[in-house]
């Protein structure tokens, strides 16, 4: 109801106003026809203000998103049969630009990539301090989800020992 980048706000119904809405009506559906009933708040309600709610909730809930370990692009979570049916996927998150060229995902993940341009970008290892993130991956401190490393010559000076299957030269 207050809004963000993908949705209008609606004037006068901060976060008070919409909580106190939601315990009283306990669905999105109902906070809105109540809205739209409102002498106050009716005119204030953007044309099908529900249908953009629910958009911008699958957004949310069935965003695309990069699975590091399979290398491929897919959903946050499944997308229900119902969603499916009233979402266009591409709302969801383009995949197409990837789909001729899986390098091109695998470079885009790691930040090496301007999707909007298909150009190469530089590296961000100057912004990572690697001393401090060698000392937590040993420290068992960093997740792999967490651990994400563009600079080659991290796996240098003695770090490679503490990988899994390394052996000693």
């Amino acid at each position: 109801m207050g809004g963000c980048e993908y949705l209008p706000s609606i004037q006068q119904v901060g976060l008070k106003v919409a909580l106190r809405l939601f315990h009283k009506h306990k669905s999105v559906e109902e906070v809105v026809a109540s809205l739209q009933k409102n002498k106050a708040f009716k005119e204030r309600v953007p044309e099908n203000y529900l249908e953009a709610v629910k958009r911008v909730q699958a957004l949310f809930f069935f965003q695309t998103v990069y699975d590091s370990r399979t290398c491929e692009l897919t959903s946050l979570e499944p997308i229900p049969d119902q969603v499916a049916k009233e979402i266009e996927p591409e709302f969801l998150g383009d995949r197409t630009v990837f789909a001729k060229d899986p390098k091109l995902l695998q470079k885009f993940a790691c930040g090496l990539l301007n999707k909007s341009r298909l150009e190469e970008r530089e590296t961000y290892t100057h912004m990572v301090d690697m001393q401090i993130l060698q000392e937590d991956f040993k420290m068992n401190s960093v997740t792999e989800r967490s651990f994400i490393c563009l600079d080659r010559s991290f796996f240098t000076n003695g770090f490679s020992e503490h990988l899994p299957g390394h052996q000693a030269s």
